[in-house]
Formats: structure tokens, C-alpha cells, sequence
């Protein structure tokens, strides 16, 4: 059976020190093809591999998810987090 690899990569910049209510939630993501949200198929599927597929979206979402819940704990904790970047690999 084959496995099928997705890798995403997200980035955040500002600051938490002003506490949970004041730090910008809005951060960039890239996907190892295009960043558009045109979608087909992953190419293994029969969809088109410069295409944006459902499944890279399934892993960014949840790095994007990750990195939130813990600028949001920093936050609450009174930390200064002031960069943060991760990436995230998919096996299906």
C-alpha cells in the first residue's frame, strides 16, 4: 500500500505581551505546491499536481490550529512570544 506525504509550513510575527485579547491571529501558510485555493485531486488520485489538494488543507489547518492554541496559552501566561514558526508532515 503507498503512503502519501504532505508538508506544510506556517509562520507567525507580533507579540503576545499585551496579554490574550491584543495579539494578531493573522499568519501565513505555504503548501509544498501553490498557495492559491484552486483544489483538485491529489496527482496520486488522478487530480493535478500543481493544484492545491484537500489533504495538504487538512494539515496546514491543523499546524494552524496547533500554533494558535499556543500563542493563546503563552499569552494567558503573561509570555512575550514574538516569533513562531512550524511545519507539519501528513501520512495518509
Amino acid at each position: 500500500m503507498a503512503e502519501h506525504e504532505y508538508t506544510t509550513t506556517i509562520a507567525w510575527s507580533g507579540s503576545t505581551g499585551g496579554g490574550y485579547r491584543s495579539f494578531s491571529r493573522e499568519h501565513t501558510a505555504s503548501l509544498t505546491t501553490r498557495t492559491d485555493l484552486t483544489l483538485s485531486a491529489d496527482a496520486a488520485f488522478r487530480g493535478d499536481a500543481e493544484l492545491t489538494n484537500p489533504e495538504q488543507l487538512l494539515v496546514v489547518a491543523a499546524n494552524s490550529c496547533q500554533m494558535l492554541s499556543f500563542l493563546g496559552a503563552a499569552a494567558r501566561a503573561g509570555v512575550d512570544v514574538v516569533s513562531y514558526e512550524g511545519s507539519a508532515r501528513g501520512t495518509m
